[in-house]
């Protein structure tokens, strides 16, 4: 695009923004646009801020398309903490640039927008920087020395006044408390909203419009005034060095094991006029915010020793206690005797000196180097293991330590298993062989045998039976069970609670039968509690006559024989003698 006017503009009001756009369509009165440059007096400022930079110029570069006329940026100015410069002596700026383009294809409120900053040495350029409060994030150039700032969701509202807001370091210029140089900050927007490359300001050769450069300084009248107000500057307080000896390091090695760091103070400065009318400082007295750190250093005392080794000898000692084929075992390592002198060094703690101390001198005896031999026999040529038989169930799983009959007499540590798994699936005798593994780690094998044997408890299926006791008499359990004959001989029977006979009734209990191999099954039973008719009446005896050899009748002997429960039966227990006469004594 070739450039045909250049423009410079800069208002204090829209008064004056106005005039100057006006003189900047006439291109032969461009010039006098800078005689209405003034201070630019900002009304942005942030509690605690103060404003000291402020926008100097901006110029435009137009062409003979109309579309690039009419953008503006309408202030750009720097903000300062009223506290003073950072600890290291820069200033901290917060930026703030509004932008008007005025200008897009179509009459669009919005278009992609695209900005690059450049600044002198002393002026760092930001990472990241806001436009109306969405982030963009800076790519330097690979043409130029600026930073470009793009993104294709962040767009310029057209005909409004839109923010750049970002905050970067400025440094004093050196030698002298105010600064040098100035940020350049280009805008330009896409000519359609729909553009979906890049927005460069620099690049002319693509469709972009309301192009406008912007320069920023110090308002030398503001920072004036900010230098000379009344502050509380932020002071470093010095952090001092502290050394330690370390005989750990060679003599003179330092190593720092914490960093110094400097405390923090603040003193209040006042300014006022002296009789000679100068402004004249003074400092209040300092109140430390944070104390400093020193420094530890350590310094290296190792001391020097010069040594002469004296030879040991070696012993062996024969232990019966100790395997013959265990590995030998030092008791007592061999030193050499030596002549030892040694030199020390002391350290100065506040200057790090290191001093040598008088050497000392020590001699040392030569001890011997002692070895203990085993003698005695492995476990396995000591001891012998001796196999039990066992008894499982079919599908059981025998214990190998219930395999060694002896296992308690084989030493402590001892480990048992069977060399392959045991099949009892089946009944039967099972030839197995059980690993011994002693704690010397030597080992044998034991064969034994493994029964298979079924339990009695699944064998058999007691049923019970109902019993009848009179009141408080004891039940006996193995009169609960149907058909106890039949179970193996030294079958036992006991009730698993004592039954309570102390009331009529009946009485569920449940009898334990153990089987002569330890198994046992529970059988729920009854006991019927019930008092005897003979202990509920008493039958009276009542005399009869009968002819010799004639037949005396029971029913006629017992009185009260209708007062009996229905269905008593009475019989003479022996015959009665009536062959002759006479009283004859008998027993119904």
């Amino acid at each position: 695009m070739k450039e045909e006017n250049v423009a410079e503009v800069t208002a204090t009001d829209a008064e004056n923004m106005a005039l100057v756009q006006d003189l900047e369509r006439k291109s032969e009165k461009a010039e006098q646009a800078s005689r209405f440059r003034s201070v630019l007096r900002s009304t942005g400022a942030r509690e605690g801020e103060v404003r000291i930079f402020q926008l100097f110029r901006q110029i435009q570069t137009t062409s003979g398309d109309a579309a690039d006329y009419g953008a503006r940026v309408i202030s750009f100015d720097g903000y300062v903490s009223e506290n003073g410069p950072e600890p290291d002596g820069t200033y901290l700026v917060r930026w703030v640039a509004k932008y008007v383009p005025n200008r897009v294809s179509g009459r669009a409120p919005a278009a992609p927008v695209g900005v690059s900053i450049a600044g002198t040495t002393t002026y760092e350029v930001p990472k990241t920087v806001l436009f109306n409060g969405q982030t963009i994030t800076g790519v330097p150039s690979k043409t130029d020395s600026t930073t470009k700032y793009y993104s294709p969701s962040v767009k310029a509202n057209i005909g409004q006044e839109n923010t750049l807001e970002f905050t970067s370091k400025v440094t004093p210029w050196p030698d002298r408390d105010d600064f040098w140089g100035h940020f350049v900050i280009d805008f330009a927007t896409a000519f359609s909203p729909t553009y979906n490359k890049p927005v460069d300001p620099a690049n002319r050769t693509t469709p972009i419009r309301n192009i406008i450069s912007a320069t920023v300084t110090l308002d030398g009248t503001a920072f004036k005034k900010y230098k000379n107000r009344d502050r509380t500057v932020t002071e470093e307080i010095p952090f001092s060095t502290e050394y330690q000896a370390d005989d750990s390091q060679d003599v003179g090695k330092q190593l720092v094991v914490r960093e110094g760091v400097n405390g923090e103070q603040t003193v209040k400065i006042t300014t006022s006029k002296n009789a000679q009318g100068e402004t004249v400082e003074t400092r209040g007295e300092p109140v430390v915010v944070r104390e400093p750190v020193s420094k530890q250093v350590k310094v290296g005392t190792k001391p020097k020793v010069e040594t002469t080794n004296l030879p040991f000898k070696t012993v062996y000692q024969n232990d019966p206690t100790m395997k013959a084929d265990a590995p030998e075992v030092v008791v007592t390592e061999g030193k050499e005797g030596r002549k030892v002198v040694t030199t020390t060094y002391s350290v100065n703690s506040t200057t790090g000196e290191v001093t040598a101390n008088t050497p000392t001198e020590e001699v040392t005896d030569a001890v011997d180097r002692v070895i203990k031999r085993g003698t005695k026999p492995a476990d396995k040529d000591t001891y012998e293991p001796v196999g039990k038989e066992q008894t499982v169930r079919p599908g059981g799983t025998p214990r190998a330590t219930l395999a060694i009959g002896n296992l308690a007499d084989l030493p402590e540590g001892t480990q048992v298993g069977f060399k392959s798994p045991v099949d009892t699936a089946t009944e039967g005798n099972k030839s197995a062989v059980v690993v011994v593994t002693y704690p010397d780690k030597s080992s044998e094998e034991v064969p034994v045998i493994v029964k298979v044997v079924a339990p009695d408890a699944d064998k058999y299926t007691p049923a019970g039976k109902t019993q009848t006791v009179k009141p408080n008499e004891t039940p006996q359990a193995v009169n609960s069970i149907e058909s106890a004959s039949s179970l193996p001989e030294g079958t036992q029977y006991a009730f698993k609670a004592p039954v309570n006979t102390s009331s009529e009734g009946d009485k569920s209990a449940v009898v334990v039968v153990t089987y002569p191999d330890g198994t046992r099954d529970e059988v729920p039973v009854t006991v019927k509690v019930v008092t005897p008719d003979a202990d509920k009446y008493t039958p009276e005896a009542r005399e009869q006559t009968v002819r010799p050899g004639g037949t005396p009748r029971a029913t006629v002997a017992i009185a009260n024989l209708q007062d009996l429960p229905q269905g008593t039966k009475v019989g003479f227990k022996t015959p009665v003698d009536t062959s002759t006469e006479g009283d004859k004594q008998g027993t119904v």
